[in-house]
């Protein structure tokens, strides 16, 4: 397994998703909705139970009218009509100021889905290639620490897109820029739990090279930069 080769992989992915996205936003917004600050989906549960909250009292102050009116001629239940336009109102108010949903904007997932594979590729898959073809210890070590360090959203990317779990990743390339002689066996641990393939074929490549700083040569292969 060659670590460009899979850096590749993943950028390819990644390129797809973007492309994906845009081909998607363009159609929605050919069809009259703009997916970003456009015209957005609206919630209108609220003006429907606030409509009903106002159909119910109006209701009420009708029949305690014809009950003034009419005495003892009929008997209506107002106290009973009034208990029950207060136990409605009640959750109803608590739906109308607590608990509406935000209005959503149509595309709004593949839009972010769009940020964090850009994300992705420019945070993490440039500088990792760049850092390998140097075999550059510390700017892998930068890059772990980033991913443990950097505001969530780098993280969170590469969770939700599916590209390794990121704490794992960070220590893989913690491992690999700190190795040394004696640690073969965590090594191996790890390659058994971590899933970013790119970050799999750089520990499996130190495992079959070792690690000897003044070697020349370059342990994600014989590529030039």
């Amino acid at each position: 397994m060659d670590v460009f080769e899979e850096i590749e992989k993943r950028e390819k992915r990644l390129n797809a998703i973007i492309e994906i996205a845009e081909d998607r936003l363009k159609h929605i917004e050919e069809l009259g909705v703009k997916a970003k600050g456009g015209a957005q989906i609206k919630d209108y549960s609220a003006y429907y139970v606030f409509i009903t909250l106002i159909g119910i009292i109006l209701g009420t102050a009708v029949l305690a009218f014809v009950s003034r009116r009419v005495g003892s001629r009929i008997n209506i239940p107002i106290k009973l009509y009034a208990v029950l336009l207060l136990l409605f109102s009640i959750p109803a108010v608590y739906y109308i100021l607590f608990n509406r949903k935000p209005e959503e904007s149509p595309g709004s997932d593949l839009v972010e889905r769009e940020r964090m594979a850009r994300i992705l590729l420019e945070r993490f898959y440039k500088p990792f290639r760049e850092a390998v073809q140097a075999d550059d210890r510390v700017k892998i070590e930068e890059l772990a620490n980033r991913l443990l360090e950097d505001p969530p959203i780098l993280a969170s990317s590469m969770e939700i897109l599916n590209e390794g779990d990121p704490k794992i990743v960070a220590y893989a390339l913690l491992l690999y820029a700190r190795y040394e002689p004696g640690l073969e066996n965590e090594v191996k641990e790890t390659l058994n739990i971590v899933t970013n393939k790119p970050t799999k074929a750089l520990l499996e490549a130190l495992l079959r090279k070792g690690y000897n700083p003044q070697e020349q040569s370059k342990i994600g292969g014989d590529r030039e930069a």
